[in-house]
This record gives structure tokens, C-alpha cells and sequence, in this order.
């Protein structure tokens, strides 16, 4: 038995959970990213997706060139307004230290960016992606 999917959609006053076809995706595929040096970059996000974490989801992205990112996405469209403060500082946070720290043992950040509809909080880091097993490295 196939299972439904259900996104949050804002109905005034409350949110009401609509199903969606399994296909659906809330997240922009191309993404115009602010890199460290202050250029612009278009990312494609493609439809790989890495992993879930507490503060989002990563995905494979592409430039023109072909060279392969990890996107996260922190998306706080639907996290409750109590929480929301708290996440955005986490994010703010990351992307702060990110950008100050340069080591073989973290991701190097490449760019930042936000969903450019400001009714839709989304924020983007632009990564290394590494392509390999990364418990058979810590084991």
C-alpha cells in the first residue's frame, strides 16, 4: 500500500495538511547563490537527495561547469513561530562559523543564500560534497 504525502498549506488563521503527489517538491531547482568572494553563482539543485538532518535536508547541486556541491536546505516556512527565532540563530550561527573556518575535518562553504519569495523562509548553504562513505572514514 502506497503511502500519501501531505504538505502544510496556510488557510488563514491555521494550517491544513493537503495531500501531494509523491512527486512534489517544495524546494527551487535552480539557486542563485552569494559566494565567499561576493560573486553571484546559479546552483542546480538535482533530485538527489543526501540526507536529513535536525536542521534540514542536503542535497546533490551542479554549476554549468559541472562541478558537484552539497545544497542545505533550512527551510522554516512551516516551523512553529515559537521556534522559529531559535532556528534562524542556528542557521545564522552556522553559516557565521562557516565562514570564518577552514579545516580538513569540516565541509568548506562555498556560498549562502535565501529563497528570493520572502513569504517562503528558506535559506541555502552552498558546500563541499564529498562523494564517499563518510562512516567508513571516521571508522
Amino acid at each position: 500500500m502506497e503511502s500519501t504525502l501531505y504538505r502544510s498549506v496556510h488557510t488563514g488563521d491555521s494550517f491544513v495538511s493537503v495531500p501531494q503527489p509523491h512527486s512534489y517538491d517544495p524546494y527551487p531547482t535552480n539557486i542563485e547563490f552569494i559566494m565567499k568572494d561576493k560573486s553571484t553563482k546559479s546552483i542546480k539543485r538535482t533530485g538527489k537527495h543526501l540526507g536529513t538532518g535536525g536542521q534540514g535536508c542536503v542535497y546533490l547541486g551542479v554549476d554549468d561547469e559541472g562541478k558537484e556541491y552539497a545544497i542545505k536546505i533550512t527551510d522554516l516556512t512551516n516551523c512553529p513561530s515559537e521556534e522559529k527565532p531559535q532556528k534562524q540563530q542556528d542557521y545564522n550561527r552556522e553559516l557565521d562559523l562557516l565562514l570564518k573556518v577552514e579545516s580538513p575535518y569540516v565541509a568548506r562553504l562555498f556560498g549562502y543564500a535565501a529563497h528570493p519569495d520572502p513569504d517562503i523562509h528558506q535559506h541555502y548553504l552552498l558546500l563541499e560534497y564529498c562523494n564517499c562513505d563518510l562512516q567508513k572514514l571516521i571508522n
